[in-house]
């Protein structure tokens, strides 16, 4: 007589969701890369990044946070340019930007962080 196998409920759960997390990780395209940040005045910074294949725009978010997670609260812009331009910023404060492809619908996973200060890099790079 042939055994069955029974799995609880809770561990085809956990297999589930696994792999329904590894689908989605792949699912989502690669990161934003190059994520550069110039200053430009005491209150604007230009951003840009290298395009993303098969991106039809790009989410950027702000926070004076260091490792700041991108939210609803922090977006800032949609464009469909691999640029933007941040303004009327406070002069001499730090601000960290992500950037974020948009990929059939969806969001790529995050740039890495790109943090400069407003003003003061400014004013270095005009006595340099």
């Amino acid at each position: 007589m042939k055994k069955h196998r029974c799995f609880s409920p809770l561990a085809v759960a956990l297999v589930f969701l696994a792999g329904h997390a590894a689908l989605h990780a792949a699912e989502r395209a690669a990161a934003v890369t190059g994520l550069k940040v110039t200053p430009v005045t005491l209150s604007r910074l230009d951003l840009s990044w290298d395009a993303v294949e098969g991106a039809r725009g790009y989410n950027v978010y702000r926070s004076t946070s260091k490792g700041f997670v991108a939210s609803d609260e922090n977006w800032i812009a949609s464009t469909t340019e691999n640029s933007y331009c941040s303004r009327e910023l406070a002069p001499a404060t730090t601000y960290w930007y992500r950037a974020f492809a948009l990929v059939d619908g969806k969001e790529s996973n995050a740039s890495a962080e790109a943090e400069p200060k407003t003003g003061q890099n400014y004013l270095m790079s005009l006595l340099v």
